[in-house]
Formats: structure tokens, sequence, C-alpha cells
């Protein structure tokens, strides 16, 4: 399913670079009703097994040994080829809501409600190194 899903990343349209720089003309209230659209080559995985921790055994030399866990992944491509990114807890739920259209804070709260231990920034700061998303939504900005 891994690499199924980073194939369909692979021809996935392209989208520009994601300027990340809106977030900072917003205020703490603004922020929390922002929304994202994610790029079109965002792909979201989820496994009840270790996919991404097998993934990596395969691909790197002596990597370590898969741990016997559920991971979920975050597939993007950043430029030519598509990336896998393991997901902090939480940052799953965080994602599918925001690719349904739920603001910043309603998507937090979901997450939140879920994983009890969700780190908002740790997933915000993987999204955006990552380019997961295509662009930011909010009335304050033009």
């Amino acid at each position: 399913r891994l690499d199924l899903a980073l194939r369909h990343a692979y021809h996935a349209a392209d989208a520009p670079v994601f300027d990340a720089s809106p977030l900072q003309t917003l205020s703490d209230e603004a922020l929390v009703d922002a929304t994202f659209t994610l790029a079109p080559a965002t792909r979201l995985l989820r496994s009840k097994w270790p996919i991404y921790d097998i993934w990596l055994f395969n691909q790197i030399q002596d990597a370590d040994k898969p741990r016997s866990v559920a991971q979920d992944i975050l597939i993007t491509r950043p430029e030519f080829d598509p990336a896998p990114h393991p997901l902090p807890p939480g940052a799953m739920t965080w994602l599918i809501a925001l690719g349904e259209g739920h603001t910043l804070g309603a998507a937090h709260d979901k997450a939140s409600t879920e994983h009890a231990d969700f780190d908002l920034a740790a997933s915000l700061t993987l999204a955006l190194s990552a380019q997961a998303f295509a662009e930011i939504h909010h009335k304050d900005l033009k």
C-alpha cells in the first residue's frame, strides 16, 4: 500500500510551493479560523502495521528492525520524488480534518479529543516542512 501511495503521489498534479508567510500575519485568534488545502500529491496512509519501519528497513542498509506498532504516514512530493513521513499521535486525524475543510482550530479539537498527547506544533511543523499544503484560506488574507 505504501508503494502504491508513493506512486500516486508521484503522478499527482503539480502545485506551486506553499508560501507559509501569511501564517505570520494572522493573530492567534484568526489562525484557528484558517483552513488549508492539501497539496495534490499529499497522501495519508493509516496502517495497523509498522508500514514506515518496514519500508525503511527495505530501503536503507543497517536500518533498525521494524517495531511492532501501528503507523500513520504522510506522503508528500516537495520536489520530484515523493517522500513518506511517519506521523506523531493525532496528526493523521488532524490532517484528515484539514483535508475535509475544517478550520485549524476544529481540526486541533478533533485530534486532541482522539489523542490526548496530540502536539499541534510538531504536526504543523512536519506538514509545513514536508509541503503537505497547497493553500491557506482566511477572510483576513488577500
